[in-house]
């Protein structure tokens, strides 16, 4: 049931906002999200009637080479214990309300604790951007 509820929520907003989220074919595909699920990358906010928010973060197993491809890992999971070194990919990201934006930013620190040590990359507008922490920091206060 959760799977066919994100999928319509995603469908239904995820051009709502500054950016085009899950745009890439393959992350409306159930394969990328059970993906994202199985390996905690996956983060819901949903209340009694209905999801709320939805963001995809993980950690990226090499380096980013410059390349947008060089961020599309899906499939490619790393260690726990090795997660803390690696730079972070926030790949997907939709939230229909402040409330529902700032517990997907509280999820993903919690998910990881190291996120201010580590390198944090995006798309927007079809190009690579890093997150600063700062950034983030202001999210959760809109």
């Amino acid at each position: 049931m959760l799977l066919t509820e994100l999928k319509a929520f995603i469908k239904a907003n995820r051009k709502k906002g500054r950016r085009e989220a899950f745009g890439l074919a393959v992350q409306n595909d159930d394969t990328y999200l059970t993906w994202a699920f199985a390996f905690d990358y996956l983060f819901v906010v949903k209340d009694k009637d209905a999801v709320k928010g939805c963001g995809v973060a993980y950690p990226l197993p090499q380096p980013y080479t410059g390349s947008v491809a060089s961020l599309y890992s899906f499939g490619t999971p790393v260690p726990r214990d090795q997660e803390e070194s690696k730079q972070l990919c926030i790949m997907d990201w939709v939230a229909v309300d402040a409330e529902s934006r700032r517990s997907l930013v509280k999820q993903f620190k919690a998910r990881f604790p190291s996120w201010q040590k580590q390198r944090k990359l995006g798309i927007q507008f079809d190009d690579v951007r890093e997150l600063s922490n700062k950034y983030l920091n202001y999210l959760e206060t809109l």
